[in-house]
């Protein structure tokens, strides 16, 4: 009977005990008062607080207390879903907006208070607009560089980005810029290996295609300039007509072109003049005066062949005139014609136009006219 009645009383012990330990862990106790006394809460099994102004009462059942902490552990997990949906929407807002700073920041936030593979996207996607649109800036202010540092940022973060085609444009006018570089210091070779990296990155560079016409045009007008020191002259014409063909508004091409040629025309007519073939060297001559008519040299050798032409003509006829004599372009004109016609039959009509047709071209060659 005595063990019967410890058990009893054991029980109720244990049952006590674990009912107050319950209460202290959810903050409710149970069969008791819990007063608040000097600063902390105080259970007490029987009577009721104390009578002083530093002491409260709280108390609440267990059920209750257990059911209330369920609850707003509830309300509080939907009370964050809906914050974080709310800082969402208002980042995709922002984004939209292309306020990436203010998106990056309100996403980030919903992320901490519901973290979200989406969320997580979404800062990334956000991350890689701000990077790109900061290369944009940086592409309009030509600081390639940078432009592309800011499109590489974005492509690693958003490989989906449409920083790629921003990155070829951005490397595109990093080339083209030292080109032009190139270009400015006469390295023709390294300007064109340039230009053709820029039209890789972005065919569509009218800018770079450009260049590299000019750079192919001034390399061709180098290479013609130094066949023209050495006085080769085919290869010096040959050298400046590729120039103007790769930009034919290239005027020192074409000037260079028209001083080769007659150089070249007026070395023939050297060769003729010592061949004694004196018509062949006054057609050089003409020739060289019409491509330069600057050329003293031609000029000068003109008028020797000429002479020469005269004075054979006259050894041969008595009744020609020395043509080498006249004072004047349309005295020696006449004179040739005279000389001409004297040649001709006395019913050789075809002979004496073919004379006029020459006195009109000895006076148009000579600047008579």
């Amino acid at each position: 009977m005595k063990n019967i009645l410890r058990a009893i009383i054991l029980s109720t012990f244990v049952l006590s005990s674990i009912s107050a330990a319950l209460a202290q862990v959810k903050g409710a106790p149970t069969g008791g008062t819990q007063c608040y006394i000097n600063g902390q809460w105080v259970f007490i099994a029987q009577g009721g607080c104390p009578s002083s102004s530093g002491s409260s009462t709280k108390s609440n059942s267990t059920h209750d207390a257990v059911a209330d902490a369920t609850i707003s552990v509830a309300e509080r997990k939907r009370q964050r879903e809906n914050e974080a949906r709310d800082l969402f929407n208002r980042g995709k807002a922002a984004y939209l907006r292309k306020d990436y700073d203010t998106a990056i920041k309100l996403i980030q936030q919903a992320n901490a208070l519901v973290p979200s593979d989406t969320y997580r996207r979404d800062i990334l996607q956000a991350r890689a607009a701000k990077a790109n649109s900061e290369g944009n800036v940086y592409y309009r202010a030509k600081n390639w560089d940078a432009a592309i540092q800011s499109y590489q940022e974005a492509l690693r973060l958003n490989p989906q980005s449409a920083a790629a085609g921003n990155l070829q444009l951005a490397r595109s006018g990093k080339a083209n810029l030292e080109g032009n570089n190139y270009y400015l210091a006469r390295n023709w070779d390294t300007a064109i290996k340039s230009y053709e990296e820029a039209l890789r990155y972005d065919p569509t560079n009218r800018t770079a295609a450009s260049n590299l016409k000019l750079a192919r045009s001034a390399k061709a007008n180098t290479q013609g300039d130094q066949y023209y020191r050495d006085k080769n002259w085919d290869a010096a014409i040959l050298s400046y007509e590729e120039a103007l063909r790769y930009y034919p508004t290239n005027s020192i091409a074409a000037s260079n072109l028209k001083l080769a040629r007659s150089a070249k025309a007026n070395t023939q007519g050297d060769q003729y003049y010592r061949d004694k073939n004196w018509d062949a060297a006054i057609s050089s001559y003409e020739e060289a005066l019409h491509y330069d008519p600057k050329n003293s040299t031609a000029a000068s050798n003109l008028k020797l062949a000429r002479s020469a032409k005269a004075k054979e003509s006259q050894n041969q006829n008595p009744r020609l005139q020395d043509c080498s004599k006249a004072t004047d372009c349309i005295s020696r004109c006449q004179c040739q014609l005279d000389n001409d016609n004297a040649s001709c039959g006395p019913a050789d009509i075809s002979c004496v136009n073919l004379n006029n047709r020459n006195w009109s071209e000895c006076r148009r060659v000579g600047g008579c006219e």
